[in-house]
């Protein structure tokens, strides 16, 4: 029998669009997956809605429809050129025909004349990225007019397939990032035992910085994706403890870049004015876990008066390199104390601490001491003081890089009848304004949009922060390197509120492009984000409002402190 004849009217056009379409529909992997509730719950709600006896989620690659979902038929795909969507994709707005038979498109189709007798149909074109995929469609033997409400139910329910698609795509991305996180942090942790064959300090930092650097990059585009993740997911969504997980796993690794950091001096601090109680305080709980019950853990805290200009996470990770470097050292029943004060150096009262005022951090032990012939050792990465220490070697080598870092001191006493005293001198200051402080808190951040010069060399990185930019309706003008950064400023310039800017960059520096761009307006904000650079390094770039912070960043942390510098 031969086949109806088909008017070249009801043959589809191909998409101008078509490459970019289909490389968006196979990035999504959703032709020939299994059945989704998801996807047949709003296929059989469009059929509830409009009551029509078939209703579709469907998708059209090179040569055929393919049903994702479907609600009253039992066929898998169709040849596209018998498809009703592939009329539906050419155009931006709902394909209605309320009787086929008064259509040129249709009215001489195989599916209208033949089995099964199409009469009407709806198709709402499903977009992603601007690209027509497929659609939502109802279609049924007898015409029928479309209501209002209907059209906008449908609308709303191509929505719902939309979003599903979108989350369907971070959930696949989220599941991916989360096994390469795991595997760069089990990479990154055997990187850390490997550099055990490595004993020289100056040669380790310098590849601990090049390690953080990438890494941090990698953990920035990781950590981007879990929190724009989390924003999407419902707070009872099954699929949220793998997003948390993914942001623990980043910060896990983030940590370890810090601590290779460290004991290398190239660790970025975040340096602010506390007082060294308060930040000891806290701590006593975690202390006493890490030391088992056996061991008397004491603390002593009467320095309330002594402020401090130092990063509060590194000060608490010295003072927990201490105590396990105590804790390995004393038997059962043993004693590890902890005690702060405040102390004034006369001119030459130590031999080694400069004349001055100081919070003091004690860390003492009862346990088996520090032979003197090793003490100048002790400092060394991933030296071990005895076969008993279950520590990795580099808990005081990390201890000496912080305390260097924030212009302290070290001071070791292993002369002791049993056991060995550290102690930590920093040298204090003057205690923040109230009233300057209440200021800053009450200042309300800038809520408008701005238009922000995005400098950044690494492509995955820049998307990332440029997605966290967008989220705030900020406008965002991209380059890649200084020529670019100077070639938008040239057109820009009038428009742009502040750069965002990587500092290590091919050819020049972050601090050197914002340097060039202040000299034409002083008063450019400046947020530099970067892997491993400390402020230090930035001061070059004057008095205007300036900011850093340090890879990987969060998404809320970065908006909130462009807004403050705005104003």
């Amino acid at each position: 029998m031969s086949q109806p004849h088909r008017a070249p009217a009801s043959i589809p056009a191909t998409p101008p669009n078509e490459g970019e379409r289909l490389e968006t529909l196979y990035r999504l992997d959703i032709l020939d997956t299994a059945p989704e509730p998801a996807f047949d719950q709003l296929a059989a709600l469009a059929r509830q809605l409009t009551r029509a006896p078939h209703a579709m989620v469907s998708f059209i690659d090179e040569r055929r429809q393919w049903y994702k979902a479907k609600s009253g038929s039992d066929l898998d795909e169709i040849p596209r050129e018998d498809a009703f969507c592939s009329h539906a994709i050419l155009v931006n707005e709902p394909t209605i025909v309320a009787d086929t038979l008064d259509d040129e498109r249709f009215c001489e189709h195989p599916l209208v004349i033949g089995p099964p007798h199409v009469r009407f149909y709806a198709g709402f074109p499903v977009r992603i990225d601007g690209n027509a995929l497929g659609t939502l469609c109802v279609l049924g033997p007898e015409p029928h007019e479309l209501s209002d409400q209907e059209c906008e139910g449908l609308a709303a329910l191509r929505d719902q397939v939309e979003a599903q698609l979108n989350l369907r795509e971070a959930l696949r991305e989220s599941e991916r990032l989360r096994r390469e996180t795991i595997e760069q942090a089990q990479q990154l942790e055997l990187t850390h035992k490997r550099l055990a064959q490595v004993d020289k300090t100056q040669a380790l930092g310098r590849m601990a910085g090049g390690i953080a650097h990438d890494f941090n990059n990698i953990l920035t585009i990781i950590r981007t994706c879990a929190d724009f993740l989390l924003r999407e997911l419902q707070p009872d969504a099954h699929l949220r403890e793998d997003a948390d997980d993914i942001v623990a796993a980043t910060i896990r690794a983030s940590a370890l870049t810090r601590q290779l950091l460290a004991f290398g001096r190239a660790q970025a601090l975040d340096p602010r004015v506390v007082a060294l109680d308060e930040i000891v305080a806290p701590m006593q709980k975690l202390l006493r876990r890490v030391v088992p019950e056996e061991i008397d853990l004491h603390t002593r805290l009467d320095a309330a008066d002594a402020y401090l200009h130092v990063d509060p996470s590194q000060l608490e990770q010295v003072v927990v390199n201490l105590v396990l470097n105590a804790r390995d050292a004393v038997q059962p029943g043993g004693q590890i104390a902890i005690e702060t004060t405040r102390a004034r150096l006369a001119d030459g009262e130590h031999e080694r601490i400069p004349a001055g005022e100081y919070g003091v951090v004690r860390v003492r032990d009862n346990g088996i001491g520090i032979d003197a012939d090793v003490v100048d050792q002790i400092f060394d990465p991933f030296f071990s003081a005895g076969e008993h220490s279950s520590g990795n070697g580099l808990g005081l080598a990390i201890v000496q890089g912080v305390v260097s870092q924030s212009d302290g001191y070290i001071d070791v006493d292993a002369g002791l009848d049993a056991g060995v005293q550290f102690e930590i001198w920093l040298p204090t200051t003057q205690r923040d304004d109230p009233a300057e402080a209440k200021h800053k808190t009450d200042t309300a951040p800038r809520s408008s949009s701005a238009t922000v010069l995005l400098v950044e060399d690494d492509r995955l990185v820049r998307k990332s922060l440029r997605r966290i930019l967008r989220s705030r309706d900020h406008e965002v003008l991209e380059a890649e390197d200084a020529a670019e950064a100077m070639q938008l400023w040239s057109v820009h310039q009038d428009s742009i509120d502040a750069v965002v800017s990587d500092v290590v960059l091919p050819g020049r520096r972050g601090p050197d492009i914002v340097a060039d761009l202040r000299r034409e307006r002083a008063s450019l904000p400046a947020l530099f984000v970067t892997g491993y650079t400390g402020k230090s390094d930035i001061d070059v770039c004057g008095p205007a409002p300036t900011a850093v912070l340090h890879k990987p960043v969060a998404s809320d942390e970065l908006l909130a402190q462009l807004e403050e510098l705005l104003g």
